[in-house]
């Protein structure tokens, strides 16, 4: 007799997803607001703590529901132009917006424990949850997944002021959307470290260029015009391939 095997899911549920990154979540807040006084170095302790803790329980998640490639572009290389079109764009919207001044001189072993430390204590498990967990669970609604996704980020950011968390919903969107159309967790996570690790150890901010709303608000402006730009460029490379099959197929079928 042949035995049924029933397919495991391969996208966790909403809630699940939510209630696992919460607790976690919340004790960041609760040091970082200074709720659970702690010192300096012990806050930095904990913090990477919480990272390893959020990957960790990324990892078991990821186990319990595997997918394959889930981005919606079936082309890497449109994925990782995707990815660094992020990078780009955060960093051309944020020179744009801010003064920028020369980090401290640090040794180049220093320098890339630093940036090894951002992707992949930070980026990474930051992508995987909010491009990855969550965008599976919401797999089939671009508007959940994308902006659901860049809401949970900026209040991730919630006791780093509400200025951060504005300019982190925003940057989320422009992470969300290269991930909805393709671009690897991997190379979002790459690109999201560099990101940190440019701004806080190469050319952190000075200064804005303007007085400070507006200037917020025209990093936010810049960084939602850049995700309709991927979006655009996304869509365009999709059509162009169809086309191209299209002709493929009919020049089969005609000779």
């Amino acid at each position: 007799m042949q035995k049924l095997v029933m397919d495991r899911p391969t996208a966790p549920p909403a809630w699940l997803v939510v209630a696992s990154f919460a607790p976690t979540a919340i004790l960041l807040w609760l040091i970082g607001l200074s709720i659970i006084p702690l010192e300096r170095e012990g806050v930095r302790l904990v913090f990477q703590a919480i990272s390893l803790a959020q990957l960790f329980i990324a990892f078991i998640l990821q186990e319990q529901f595997p997918a394959g490639d889930d981005g919606r572009n079936d082309s890497l290389a449109t994925g990782l132009v995707l990815a660094a079109g992020v990078l780009l764009i955060a960093e051309l919207a944020r020179f744009a917006t801010a003064q920028l001044g020369w980090g401290r001189p640090n040794s180049i072993p220093a320098l890339l424990l630093l940036l090894a430390q951002q992707v992949v204590m930070i980026a990474l498990a930051e992508e995987l949850w909010f491009r990855g967990l969550w965008m599976r669970a919401m797999a089939g609604r671009p508007g959940c997944a994308i902006f659901g996704g860049a809401a949970g980020f900026g209040l991730y950011h919630l006791h780093q002021g509400w200025e951060l968390m504005l300019t982190s919903a925003a940057l989320g969107v422009l992470f969300g959307t290269a991930r909805w159309y393709g671009a690897p967790i991997w190379a979002l996570a790459l690109a999201h470290g560099l990101f940190n690790w440019i701004n806080s150890n190469i050319i952190p901010g000075v200064a804005w260029r303007s007085d400070p709303l507006t200037a917020r608000l025209l990093y936010v402006g810049l960084l939602l015009l850049g995700a309709w730009v991927l979006q655009a460029f996304a869509r365009s490379r999709s059509k162009d391939r169809r086309l191209r099959a299209e002709d493929a197929t009919l020049s089969t079928s005609s000779s």
